[in-house]
This record gives structure tokens, sequence and C-alpha cells, in this order.
């Protein structure tokens, strides 16, 4: 992945950051609440020698005990300190268990003891480090050689700062523990948001699919939630940015038919539910918009659904046609000025035969002469291959290529660009369908001179439209 990859994804999937980060935060505030208040007082001993009375002895002396004091600090966690401690102290506990809250270190180049106690509360905390060390002040003498003179030891342990009790606790720490959990929320929700982006094998947009189709980009048509109730740019459809889409489709696929005369297209897709028919149904509307005879042709023989659409009458079609039953002109129903329609007709037995037939080579060629256009609704290329043979005879075909929850994964539509390359089909461009309005893969429809619905701020006033409307009715 290169780095817009990586951007892209925090751009597209910028929620489960968000997600990650509040999950983060969340857990920190619950470890902080549930975690149980621990103070930390502290105490310092001044360990000297005491021994001699010139200055060479004393000298000799502090040498002696800045050697052994690191010595000294190893047993004040240990039985000989701690065990009377438990005893003074009447501590329901065991000497390892409070070693674990004891610690002991020497400041660095001094013999100064540091000796740090940590309880549950201030006052116990306090009392722990006192404890340690007048435990440890006591017991320093059995740790040395005794003067031969007066018995006693050749150090002296001095207390030189008493524990105090702590105002605040050392743990939890809020700050800390907050600042920590979005810290981790945030890394866990950017190393989720990219792996996600890896691991997602759909089509991401135009380039992922040129790349794999190897054929350009003929139009792209944005998500619209009313195509399904209304799919025909007809009447008050024929504006909003969907109807300049597909008249940008019209007008590119004008582009494609330079090489040959032949004006039949096959419409077909990956997978169901792309909206093949729906993008069929509203190009056919749209190019006879423009003044061309367009028909359209319901070659999905299994599963049509241009009749519902198109509220017309669909127990008679293709299917009669191809075995016999019908003539062509007994099918044909118009569906617009200028747009005749082939519906499907009954689901036969047999679709993949009907379609590979020479009757249906017959119907074609005559509806390329009496037509200035022909769309073929077809169906989806991976699960049949009646896409694939009805795109030999003709023209060639669009590929409808949906982005969004209905995207189709690369590998199935690189096995259907091969499917039509295996019958030596051409594969005119695809459509991009189901664009998003927004993000990196968003329709670039041209929507102010699509006529999308103005709304109160933009309306021209009534009573301006009502003075416009006398001034060009006078003479």
């Amino acid at each position: 992945m290169e780095l817009k990859d990586y951007l892209l994804a925090l751009k597209e999937r910028w929620w489960l950051v968000v997600l990650m980060m509040v999950l983060g935060v969340g857990a920190a505030v619950a470890v902080t609440a549930a975690s149980p208040r621990v103070y930390e007082a502290q105490t310092e001993l001044f360990v000297a020698p005491d021994t001699g009375t010139t200055s060479a002895e004393l000298a000799q002396g502090s040498s002696y005990v800045l050697d052994r004091v690191k010595s000294y600090v190893r047993v004040i966690d240990r039985e000989l300190v701690l065990g009377p401690v438990i005893d003074d102290l009447g501590l329901d506990t065991t000497v390892a268990d409070l070693s674990e809250d004891v610690d002991a270190s020497v400041v660095e180049e001094t013999v100064v003891v540091q000796i740090t106690a940590r309880a549950d509360s201030p006052a116990e905390a306090a009392d722990l480090a006192d404890a340690v060390a007048t435990e440890f002040r006591e017991n320093a003498a059995q740790l040395e050689p005794q003067r031969g003179e007066d018995g006693g030891s050749v150090v002296r342990v001095t207390v030189i700062d008493s524990a105090r009790e702590p105002q605040s606790p050392v743990s939890p720490q809020p700050v800390l523990n907050l600042a920590l959990g979005l810290l981790v929320g945030t890394g866990a929700g950017v190393a989720a948001a990219v792996m996600r982006q890896a691991l997602d094998r759909r089509v991401r947009g135009e380039e992922d699919a040129k790349a794999l189709t190897g054929v350009p980009m003929v139009g792209q048509l944005p998500l619209d939630a009313d195509t399904t109730r209304a799919p025909l740019a007809l009447g008050e459809h024929l504006i909003g940015p969907r109807a300049e889409a597909l008249r940008q489709v019209r007008t590119n696929l004008q582009f494609l038919d330079l090489p040959s005369a032949r004006r039949s297209y096959v419409i077909t897709s990956s997978l169901p539910g792309e909206g093949k028919s729906v993008t069929a149904l509203s190009l056919a509307a749209t190019l006879a918009e423009a003044g061309q005879r367009v028909c359209y042709v319901e070659a999905d023989l299994r599963q049509g659904s241009a009749a519902h659409y198109l509220s017309l009458e669909g127990a008679v079609g293709l299917t009669h046609v191809l075995i016999g039953a019908a003539e062509l002109d007994d099918v044909l129903q118009p569906a617009s000025t200028n747009l005749d329609v082939v519906l499907a007709g009954a689901v036969p037995p047999n679709p993949s035969e009907l379609l590979s037939s020479d009757a249906m080579d017959s119907l074609l060629r005559r509806l390329e002469a009496d037509y200035d256009v022909v769309l073929v609704d077809a169906p989806p290329l991976l699960p049949v291959t009646d896409a694939a043979i009805l795109a030999k005879r003709c023209r060639g075909a669009l590929l409808i290529v949906a982005l969004g929850r209905k995207a189709v994964d690369r590998q199935e539509l690189a096995d259907a660009v091969e499917i039509l390359r295996t019958v030596d089909a051409d594969l005119l461009g695809f459509v991009i369908n189901k664009a998003p309005r927004r993000g990196p893969n968003r329709s670039h429809a041209y929507i102010p001179y699509g006529g999308e619905t103005t709304t109160a701020r933009h309306a021209v006033p009534r009573a301006r439209r009502q003075g416009m409307k006398k001034a060009l009715q006078s003479p």
C-alpha cells in the first residue's frame, strides 16, 4: 500500500478510528474507576561511620560506608527488617507480600538511603515507611563488626526525613490512564482501518475498474435513493444529477461507435444487484430523449424486471418471438416517445439455448436496421453465460460496476472480463453505478445545469417569478 492508500483508508473509515478511540478512553475510565487507591510515603536515612577521630580515620570510615551502603538496602525488604515490622504494626500479611510494597534505594554518590512504602491509605503508608526505617536503624548494628573497646557498631544510621502522609494517591493516575487509553485506541483504530482497507477486495472506484478491465469509463452514475422507485429519466425525472450523468454516458457512447455502424449494445454486470437493468432502462430513455429511435430488449429471460418498472404487460415477450409463438411487432411496446421495449416474457427452461439461436441473431439484425440504438439487457456474466453469448452478436458490451455495499469483488470483476475475452466479445467500456456523492470516488455530475431541486434559500421568490412571467407575456 502507498501513502495515499493509508490516507484513503483513514478518510473512508474515520468512524472506525473514532470508535476505537472512544473504546480506548472508556476502557481507561473503567480501569481507573475499578483500580484501588494506592498511597506512597518516603523517608530517608543517613548512614555514617561511627569510628575514628582523626581526619584519616574518618575518611577511611566514609569510604567504607560508601562501599557498604548498597548492600544495606538489600536487607530492608527481607525477614530481618519486615518480620518485626509486621509484628509491630499488626499487619495481616507475609514478608513476601509486604516486600512488594516496600522499596529501598541509595541516592547516587551519597550514603543516603531512601525508603518508599505503599499502602491503601495515607496514614498507613507513612506508618509503614517510618516502621521500616526504625527497624532497619535498630538492626543495622547487627550487619557490621563491633568495635573492640566499647562494643558499639562501626556505622550509625540516622533518620534525616520522617515520612509524611501523602496528599494524593500515586495509583491510579487518571490523566495518564486517559492519555494512554486515547493513544492505544487511536493506534488500534488506525491499524483496524488500514487492515480493513488492505483486506477489502471490493472495487473502490474508477482506477480499480480501469486497471481490471483495461477499458475506459463511459460514465459515472451517482447513488440515488429514488432510482428504484423511478428508474427511467422521463418527464419530471429528466432533472437531477443522475439524469445529467446519464446524458454524459449517452455522449460518450457516441464516440464508441466510430469504428462500426452497428448500434446494438449489451448491458450487463458481473453479479446481480449492481443495477444493470435500471441503468439500461434509464440509458435507453436518455437516448430517446435526444431524438434517437431506441429499442430496449430485455434479454434476461431468467429474472426480468422491466415490466414492473415500466408498468407494462410482460406476459408475452422475447421468449415467444424466439420460439416462433409470436411476431416481433406483436411484442413491441412503446414506453415513451422514440422508445420501444421488448420484454422478456415467460421464463423458458432453456434461456441460453434460445439466446444463442439463429432466431436471436436474426432478431438483433432486424432491430439494428429499424432503430438507431438497440440496448440489450443481459443477465450477469458470472452466474450464467447468456451475456457473453449476446455480446458476441452485438457491437459490444457495457459493464455496469457498482460501488458501495453492492460493490463487486476485484477478482470477480476480472473473471467477468475474462469471460468476455474468452468468446472474443468486445468490452467497450464500463459504467460506474451508485457512486457516492462524497469521498474520493464521488460522482462529478454537473448539478447546476441538471436542474436539481432547489431549496428555499436558492429559489427565486414567487413575486419575482410572477413578474418575470408577466414581462415575458407582454408584447
